[in-house]
């Protein structure tokens, strides 16, 4: 154990579960574009499902449970990526000397 570095010692000592919730994921670049899309596409169909059903007794709740939950998340993951965009945007502005020209922008004098 002491040979092995502390990160994979820590994910020993966790339960098989802990370390399956925490294991990073590999998503395609679309899906991983499309997923917010794909959660509010989700939530208004769960919505729209619990609306216009015709007798939708007991599932009711668990659709708008659902819907809320959908929607939710894509706001949520919307909103992490435009400040993670323009926190990228920010920081690559301030790394750019005051001086220097922007890149593509011809002057015309």
């Amino acid at each position: 154990m002491r040979n092995q570095p502390a990160t994979a010692r820590q994910a020993a000592s966790r339960g098989p579960a802990r370390r399956l919730l925490y294991r990073r994921v590999w998503l395609p670049g679309y899906l991983y574009a499309a997923l917010p899309f794909l959660y509010l596409l989700l939530g208004i169909l769960a919505l729209a499902s619990g609306i216009w059903l015709p007798d939708p007794g007991w599932v009711l709740g668990y659709l708008l449970l659902i819907s809320a939950g959908c929607l939710h998340a894509g706001v949520w993951f919307m909103m992490l990526r435009r400040r993670r965009r323009h926190s990228r945007l920010r920081r690559s502005r301030a790394q750019r000397s005051p001086c220097s020209p922007v890149p593509g922008s011809a002057h015309r004098l």
